[in-house]
């Protein structure tokens, strides 16, 4: 067994631990996981649901300028799909080879994402092994059980579900290049250029990645103290983060927007040492909880117990670092501010907020497009766990000793068992609540989807669960690239409250499938009464002018016919309270009549007998008036067409009040079905009443005389 203290040749050596990181991917999630034929990909988790959406809009577009917008992804606004976090180099790659090999598109608009986790597998085991091959560890023993630390890093195995942050092997990547850099020597051309490739692709991948690959690519290059090297390297490298950014189509509308969650996102102070999911202990949160926001998740970095382990080991020795840190002084004060800046600015020591401080007004631009510190924190993990194993070779290299480092990298891997087990159970199933082989040939049967409200506009929690709804049909409309009102994606680009002033006139498209959600129903009323094919689901309706695809689905019984228009005869009232089927922007009865609760309402009747000449519709109503709102005005709508506009103020407000609106068409009537439609002007709802509600109207009764 002498040839595992040998050196082992850079080519083999990284060919062995490529392996070894693929193995451990297909033995986590499976052959055909990696090439996109499991049940997974027919639904995956919602951030890779993102990701796949955006390479498949990507992938069906022309090539154009800039490379990245796409025209179908957010109808009718432009929109890059680097903000669907397609992961754009890959995207790239993956186009072109679509277009040299033809059926490489439909096998990549389904493997996509397997082949790239795949690719993570194996390049965080080279990456890894390379830096400490950059430290002088060269021996087939050291290779292998590095390329086993690497693969078996909690922090890491965790992000699998958000595909771009995976890419850990980035990092490696660049803390690499920082120790292939001769302290106190100019760097070499050669290596310039490999650090500007790694800013480059970087950038193409995440952000966030291109962020810690400058900030580690700042020290690399001060490492030389040669201003020689440092005066054209430094401006070469930002410049070519600056390109990379904008051709990947990052510098768009959607950066202007301000970032929540910077102070919930954050890492623990304890997060290094306590596992929520560990294959020796299980969940070690009963010790402490790191996890007292709902989304410190972001901030995860336990090391593994293998690494704890060297840590351990190490502590009597800390007065090395002393040293270390006066050889890269530059690298130490990023890993501290990293770390730092990780904790956001509402620091937690388990579950206890040990400090709040206010971020300065110069610095909030950061806070605001940065909205996870957490994920700074790896940066100081990797450093942590590079230095770690170095020490450990370095001290143990020889003879039995190493025994050491082998049973901690056997702790290590058996401790990612937790986090794998999670993976595996993950991944096992499609995360669907519709029935997609049926839903799948409805939405297909058509050229477009529009979604109301769009995606961006359901997120309140006053609606929740029509998110889920709309990400699945998004998803199946993205099998064909279908243009689409909106997606999940990391920047939104909606204007809700405008496009809900809209929808009582909203025009009813051709070949286009509307998947009306409950906040919108006012509007699959009024397409049905302009003799659209409408039907229910669970979370509203849908609406086509194609009636064999409806009549398909509802025989497929994923949907089920609507109860149809209210009769209603000429000097009949109708009494709201006792109405059936009333839930188009409805509240449920109470005493006297109901509210509305969406920015329109409808009543869908169906009108019996002949109109008489002068008819007019007689309302029984009023307004909420409360707080600052004092007046209103409502829009009466006879389908698409404005009828009147009534006033409300606290005279003229009163509970017996009876409008009078004057139908100036009277064979309108005549038709089959009409929508009543009420509209609010103002939809603002933050004008001092007590329950917070939006505008609404208090509907009584209604008729025609």
């Amino acid at each position: 067994m002498g040839w595992l203290q040998s050196d082992a040749r850079s080519v083999h050596i990284y060919l062995v631990a490529a392996a070894i990181g693929l193995m451990a991917f297909v033995l986590v999630y499976g052959v055909g996981h990696l090439f996109g034929t499991t049940a997974y990909w027919q639904m995956p988790m919602v951030d890779e649901r993102m990701s796949l959406m955006g390479y498949r809009y990507f992938l069906n577009d022309s090539w154009h300028w800039p490379v990245f917008t796409n025209d179908a992804v957010n109808v009718p606004y432009p929109k890059s799909v680097a903000f669907l976090d397609c992961i754009p180099v890959w995207a790239l790659f993956n186009k072109a080879l679509s277009a040299i090999v033809p059926p490489w598109k439909s096998f990549s608009a389904d493997a996509y994402l397997g082949l790239w986790h795949g690719l993570t597998y194996a390049l965080q085991a080279c990456f890894g092994v390379a830096c400490l091959r950059a430290l002088g560890h060269r021996s087939w023993r050291t290779g292998i059980v590095t390329a086993l630390f690497f693969i078996a890093v909690p922090t890491w195995i965790a992000r699998y579900a958000h595909p771009a942050l995976s890419a850990h092997w980035i990092l490696l990547w660049a803390f690499y290049l920082y120790l292939r850099t001769p302290a106190g020597q100019a760097s070499s051309t050669r290596l310039g250029v490999a650090k500007l490739c790694q800013l480059g692709v970087s950038a193409l991948v995440s952000p966030y990645l291109a962020t810690f690959s400058l900030l580690i690519f700042i020290p690399s290059v001060s490492r030389s103290r040669h201003w020689r090297t440092i005066a054209p390297w430094l401006p070469l490298g930002l410049l070519c983060v600056g390109l990379a950014t904008w051709f990947g189509g990052y510098f768009a509308a959607e950066i202007e927007g301000r970032q929540w969650g910077f102070e919930w996102n954050s890492a623990n102070a304890l997060s290094w040492l306590i596992p929520p999911r560990s294959g020796i202990v299980g969940d070690a949160q009963w010790i402490a909880n790191v996890n007292p926001t709902p989304y410190q998740y972001d901030g995860y970095a336990y090391l593994g117990i293998g690494i704890l382990a060297l840590l351990a080991v190490f502590l009597p020795h800390v007065r090395l670092l002393n040293g270390v840190i006066r050889r890269h002084p530059v690298l130490f004060v990023v890993i501290v501010g990293c770390s730092l800046f990780a904790l956001s600015n509402h620091v937690y020591f388990g579950s206890h907020e040990i400090l709040e401080y206010r971020i300065p007004r110069f610095f909030r631009f950061i806070s605001n497009q940065f909205r996870s510190p957490g994920r700074f924190v790896w940066v100081p993990t990797y450093a942590v766990i590079l230095f770690l194993l170095h020490w450990a070779y370095t001290r143990f290299a020889t003879g039995r000793r190493f025994a050491i480092i082998a049973v901690a990298a056997l702790l290590q891997v058996v401790d990612a068992t937790g986090e794998w087990a999670r993976q595996t159970a993950t991944t096992s199933h499609r995360h669907a609540g519709l029935v997609l082989d049926a839903w799948r040939p409805l939405i297909h049967a058509h050229r477009a989807v529009m979604i109301l409200p769009p995606y961006p506009c359901v997120l309140d929690e006053k609606r929740e669960g029509l998110d889920a709804a709309s990400w699945e049909i998004q998803f199946l409309a993205s099998q064909r690239a279908l243009p689409i009102n909106g997606t999940y994606c990391a920047r939104e680009q909606r204007r809700c409250a405008e496009e809900e002033q809209a929808w009582a006139t909203l025009g009813f498209a051709p070949d286009t499938l509307y998947v009306v959600l409950r906040p919108a129903l006012a509007v699959a009323e009024r397409f049905e009464a302009a003799g659209g094919h409408c039907a229910v689901f669970h979370q509203g309706r849908v609406c086509s002018t194609n009636a064999a695809a409806i009549a398909a689905a509802t025989q497929a019984k994923i949907v089920s016919p609507t109860p149809g228009p209210i009769t209603l005869g000429h000097g009949e009232k109708l009494q709201v309270a006792d109405a059936e089927h009333l839930s188009a922007g409805w509240a449920a009865p109470e005493p006297g009549g109901r509210w509305t609760t969406s920015s329109v309402a409808s009543v869908l009747l169906h009108l019996d007998g002949e109109p008489p000449a002068g008819v007019s519709l007689k309302l029984q109503v009023r307004a909420r008036l409360c707080g600052a709102r004092t007046t209103q005005a409502v829009d009466v709508l006879l389908d698409d067409k404005k009828l009147a506009t009534l006033q409300f103020d606290p005279v003229s407000n009163e509970t017996t009040s009876v409008r009078t609106v004057a139908i100036p068409d009277r064979d309108h009537l005549r038709r089959s079905a009409v929508s009543i439609q009420f509209k609010p002007q103002d939809p603002r709802s933050r004008l001092g009443c007590a329950e917070g509600a939006r505008p609404g109207v208090w509907l009584t009764g209604l008729w025609f005389e």
